[in-house]
């Protein structure tokens, strides 16, 4: 630091100066008051004003307010975020713990403030396995409320970064429990956002996560999996037909028939887009036939009539995030495009009236 940062950060009060040390612990790209709540246990306004007296030493800077997270700082300089790390590390023989739990509470606040976002967002998504942050450990005394869908997607999208970086770190930090979580709560951005690089990526580490974490059964891996699918399919990558088969057969083996109508429906969607109504059409009407018999109606995808040849492939993608009211894909050649089926996919048997991608096999069977 210079000698008035130094004297800056010397002239500190003591809860102060450990917040400043711990913004240095967080991936995050800017910071409100809600994550510093929700990392020293204190209250909003209370972070507010710390905030504010960092800000007016100098040591953050004031990037304005957002409608929906208040506030926002960031670090003055990467120089500056470098040397609060080091007084992080320096400083952490002096209170027990300090830094230990700096990730782990940030952990906790952010998939309790994204599902609430999606409970808000898509009810229905939400509610398919009903993620309950409460059962971790740090959930945050002050929860982020979402009023509505519009401000749980505006959250959402202005947390995105944030959330992203966050996902990276728990993969690094091997917190398994929290990132799939977090993952599957980010729906409701994937679908406004059409970020696939990104989408493709978290699906990656929190399929990995769930892989290892106890708490996370076959059918969290099945939806986490479809929504995986879902990005390759936009992506154009051929794997997402492999991907759609194994979520099929899990939902076979669960017997889960509205699980196996889903998978039919996306499998014969993902046909489509490639302009193969041949292969399409009959897993589509399997589908509708599966949800006809056992009395699911309509509602589901797999419930829409069938969609029209050429009507996926010619549907135009949104470039950036929808609109919120009141509150790049990779190029061609890249890793995605040659991805390699994944742990439990190479060996997925298409359901009859599908085919593996450059394999054409007969029309499915009465």
């Amino acid at each position: 630091m210079t000698t008035h940062l130094d004297a800056a950060y010397a002239g500190l009060a003591p809860d102060t100066a450990r917040i400043y040390r711990d913004l240095s612990r967080l991936p995050f790209h800017d910071i409100d008051p809600a994550v510093v709540a929700a990392v020293r246990r204190i209250t909003p306004g209370e972070a507010t004003a710390h905030l504010a007296t960092l800000a007016a030493a100098g040591l953050l800077e004031n990037l304005g307010s957002d409608e929906l997270r208040g506030p926002l700082y960031r670090f003055a300089s990467p120089e500056l975020r470098e040397q609060a790390l080091g007084l992080a590390h320096a400083h952490a023989h002096e209170t027990d713990g300090e830094g230990h739990d700096v990730l782990g509470r940030a952990l906790g606040w952010a998939p309790s403030a994204a599902a609430a976002a999606d409970e808000q967002a898509t009810p229905s998504h939400y509610h398919t396995l009903g993620i309950n942050t409460g059962d971790l450990p740090h959930t945050p005394q002050h929860p982020v409320h979402h009023h509505d869908a519009d401000c749980a997607l505006g959250w959402l999208t202005a947390q995105s970064e944030n959330l992203l970086a966050l996902i990276r770190a728990a993969s690094q930090h091997n917190r398994d429990d929290y990132l799939w979580r977090l993952v599957y709560s980010m729906w409701p951005w994937r679908r406004a956002a059409h970020r696939g690089d990104e989408w493709i990526e978290l699906h990656e580490l929190a399929l990995s996560a769930a892989s290892r974490d106890p708490s996370a059964d076959e059918l969290v891996e099945r939806h986490l999996m479809t929504t995986y699918g879902s990005g390759l399919r936009n992506a154009g990558d051929p794997i997402a037909l492999q991907v759609f088969t194994r979520v099929w057969e899990m939902a076979r083996e669960a017997g889960d028939a509205r699980g196996e109508a889903q998978a039919l429906y996306e499998l014969g969607a993902t046909h489509l887009g490639n302009n193969d109504a041949m292969e399409a059409v009959p897993l589509l009407e399997r589908a509708r036939r599966i949800r006809v018999e056992h009395g699911y109606g309509r509602g589901g995808g797999a419930g829409r009539h069938p969609p029209r040849p050429g009507r996926l492939a010619s549907r135009p993608r949104r470039s950036g995030p929808a609109p919120v009211s009141g509150c790049a894909r990779r190029p061609a050649g890249s890793r995605y495009a040659r991805r390699r089926p994944g742990p439990g996919l190479a060996g997925a048997h298409p359901p009859e009236g599908g085919r593996r991608p450059g394999r054409r096999s007969g029309p499915e069977d009465g």
